[in-house]
């Protein structure tokens, strides 16, 4: 199946099913995905190389979601940083 969306935000995707969700959408034609994360970095940037690995431009975007102020400006940085988001996960 190939996505026809462009840009993404992912959330708590530093690992788990949030970075197997990630790489997936970068195989299916994703061109650019927002990798999110509270406190790991590391393996936020872990999964930020498999979705280029895997065909798409990423970027890094931090922060807490149980705080509803704090979401918005997650989803409005990754806005900011893909060029739009189309798909939020």
């Amino acid at each position: 199946m190939k996505i026809t969306l462009h840009t993404a935000l992912i959330t708590g995707s530093s690992r788990g099913f949030g970075r197997a969700i990630a790489v997936k959408l970068a195989q299916e034609g994703v061109k650019k995905i927002a990798v999110h994360y509270l406190t790991r970095r590391d393996e936020a940037e872990k999964t930020l190389s498999k979705v280029r690995d895997a065909g798409a431009e990423g970027v890094l975007v931090q922060g807490d979601t149980s705080d509803a102020k704090r979401v918005k400006e997650i989803v409005e940085e990754a806005a900011e940083k893909l060029g739009g988001c189309d798909i939020f996960v």
